[in-house]
């Protein structure tokens, strides 16, 4: 996993996001989905955060005609989403390769690289970036422990790694007083 930290995050209390719909070059967007509620779930898993409801992100992303999965919005709009969700942060993703490749034991496992970015509402600048790329067969300890065999399995330990690492650097829900 590679993590940048392309400026500090600022000094308040961390509480509303939105999640947007990740993107991916391919026709299979519901893949991308997946892979976004997946990072939800791991994150709210991970603290009392406020997620805004797909719905309202996906009504905007029609009034900005853009289609969910194509393309994540330019600066302008993610400071007008920010603003009109009243957040402080909005996550996006890009899955740069999502399927199975074989391994040494010739099955097929899943693979899964995607990018994360952790942006400042208010000013629709790039915070954080995250970046993971895995194999299912890259945890083996012995025999078939500790394979993973699925995209979601695997998008859920990718996200868990990367929710440590914003944790690490302070990422942490402060919604109850």
């Amino acid at each position: 996993m590679q993590f940048h930290k392309l400026r500090p995050l600022p000094e308040q209390k961390i509480c509303r996001l939105a999640i947007l719909p990740f993107t991916i070059n391919a026709e299979t967007s519901y893949l991308a989905m997946t892979v976004a509620h997946v990072f939800q779930a791991v994150l709210a898993a991970n603290g009392d955060y406020e997620f805004i409801q797909e719905g309202d992100i996906i009504e905007l992303f029609r009034q900005f005609k853009i289609i969910p999965g194509s393309r994540q919005p330019r600066i302008e709009e993610m400071q007008i989403i920010g603003n009109y969700l009243n957040v402080q942060y909005l996550i996006t993703g890009h899955i740069l390769k999502i399927g199975t490749e074989m391994s040494e034991d010739r099955r097929d496992y899943p693979v899964l690289a995607f990018k994360l970015s952790l942006i400042e509402a208010a000013t629709g600048e790039t915070v954080w970036t995250s970046y993971s790329r895995k194999k299912g067969d890259e945890k083996r300890v012995v025999l078939h422990f500790g394979l993973i065999n699925s995209s979601t399995q695997l998008a859920g330990l990718m996200a868990q790694e990367i929710i440590s690492q914003w944790t690490a650097e302070g990422f942490t829900a402060q919604c109850i007083e």
